[in-house]
């Protein structure tokens, strides 16, 4: 199996949750760029407006260094490849939220990581926010602006609410590579529709919070990982008589791969009886 590891370039997260629940202010101009946690979440509606507090991930992952790995270096083939978002859990003291889905989007506006880091009083002010993409530039729709088709999506279930996600966003991905209309403008991690509008008698979601780039535990950092069967397959399990066949050997002497210096003899049976030996 080959894999391919592409790390992120900038991430954060956006959210417009009540800072004061007596004056009903909300902390859509903050910004969490350098907090080591990606935080998503929907929490029950305010009593006095009715809206729900929520909280998005955005990420940004460079895939030019994977191109050129495609259509250069030939190293990964250029049809064939699974490409993986995987992102960690992180242990909180918080409520966490379980059976739920998390949602997979291609943003469509770009957008600054900011260095905010002030989780406790949201004072930490700054670009990405949820009114704006960056300091001169505001999202369309409030919350970021992203493509929920054409383009891929894509979504996972969780249980219990302290699994990894891995998801497939390989559909997202090869639009990145191969679209002359789509930029890669990193993608957006949200609750769905349902969650995130919730009147009020919807229950809460809590905080899904998973390792940022900013996390120090380097293994857990959030990653899109390309997959792909890079095997050399003979015709062991497939013999036919009279015909050409592969048969490939691997000599490993204490792990390492070894080259031959002595004949090796090769026999080749059909139903536990020795037909052919010839010399390598």
């Amino acid at each position: 199996m080959g894999i391919y590891r592409i790390p992120c370039t900038k991430d954060t997260w956006i959210t417009n949750r009540i800072i004061d629940n007596n004056s009903s202010v909300r902390a859509t101009g903050s910004n969490f760029g350098a907090d080591p946690s990606l935080n998503v979440y929907a929490f029950e509606p305010d009593i006095l407006t009715g809206t729900m507090d929520v909280a998005r991930s955005l990420l940004k992952f460079d895939m030019t260094e994977l191109s050129g790995k495609i259509y250069e270096d030939l190293i990964i083939p250029s049809s064939s490849v699974t490409y993986l978002l995987k992102m960690y859990d992180m242990k909180h003291e918080d409520r966490v939220p379980s059976s739920f889905d998390l949602f997979i989007y291609p943003l469509s506006r770009s957008w600054d990581e900011g260095r905010g880091i002030d989780t406790e009083n949201f004072r930490d002010y700054g670009y990405a926010n949820w009114h704006s993409a960056s300091s001169t530039v505001e999202w369309t729709t409030t919350g970021s602006d992203f493509i929920s088709e054409e383009y891929g999506t894509a979504s996972q279930h969780f249980d219990y609410g302290y699994e990894d996600l891995e998801v497939d966003i390989s559909d997202i991905v090869i639009n990145w590579l191969t679209s002359s209309v789509f930029n890669n403008d990193g993608i957006l991690i949200k609750f769905g529709a349902t969650e995130e509008n919730g009147d009020a008698s919807s229950v809460d979601f809590y905080r899904k919070a998973f390792h940022g780039r900013e996390s120090k535990y380097i293994e857990k950092l959030p990653v899109i990982e390309a997959r792909w069967d890079n095997v050399i397959k003979d015709n062991r399990s497939n013999f036919a008589y009279n015909q050409n066949n592969k048969l490939y050997l691997y000599n490993f002497i204490r792990g390492e791969l070894t080259d031959l210096t002595n004949p090796v003899i090769v026999k080749i049976q059909d139903h536990l009886k020795e037909v052919s030996a010839s010399y390598l």
